[in-house]
C-alpha cells in the first residue's frame, strides 16, 4: 500500500496531494446516473445535512470494509461537506486498488448550488454502510 501525504487545510497553498483526482460540482451533476456517490461523513453529519444528490453514507472509519465487496472498475465519487475528508477517502480508495475514484473538487453547497433546484435520487435508495 502506498502513502500518501494528508493536505493540511490550515495551509495558504492550494497544492492537492500527488494522485488526488477532483471532479467539479457542475461535472458530477451530469455524471450521477454514472458514479457511486459516497459520503464519507460521520453518519450524524450525514444525516442531519443530506448530499443533495442520493449517497451512500460510508463514514472514513468504515470505508476499506465496505469497499471491499464493490468492484476496483466501479466509477466512484467521494463527498464531504468541505472535501477535505472526500480528498483522504479518495486517497484510500485508491490505496485499496479503485482505479475510477475522484473527491468532489469543492464544497456540498457548491454541488447544491450546481444542482439548483433539481433534486435527485437513484433508483434505489441508498442506506448506511453498516459496521
Amino acid at each position: 500500500m502506498r502513502s500518501h501525504a494528508v493536505h493540511d487545510p490550515r495551509s495558504r497553498s492550494t497544492d492537492r496531494p500527488p494522485g488526488l483526482a477532483l471532479i467539479k460540482p457542475s461535472l458530477l451533476t451530469r455524471l450521477l446516473d454514472e458514479v457511486m456517490v459516497v459520503d464519507v461523513r460521520p453518519e450524524a453529519a450525514a444525516t442531519a445535512e443530506p448530499c443533495p444528490c442520493g449517497t451512500l453514507n460510508v463514514p472514513l472509519d468504515r470505508l476499506e470494509a465496505a469497499s471491499s465487496t464493490w468492484p476496483p472498475d466501479l466509477p466512484i465519487v467521494t463527498v464531504s461537506r468541505s472535501g477535505l475528508r472526500a480528498g483522504v477517502g479518495t486517497l484510500l480508495l485508491q490505496d485499496l486498488g479503485f482505479d475510477q475514484v475522484a473527491a468532489l473538487g469543492g464544497s456540498m453547497a457548491e454541488l447544491r448550488s450546481a444542482l439548483g433546484r433539481r433534486t435527485w435520487s437513484p433508483a434505489e435508495p441508498l442506506a448506511v454502510a453498516e459496521p
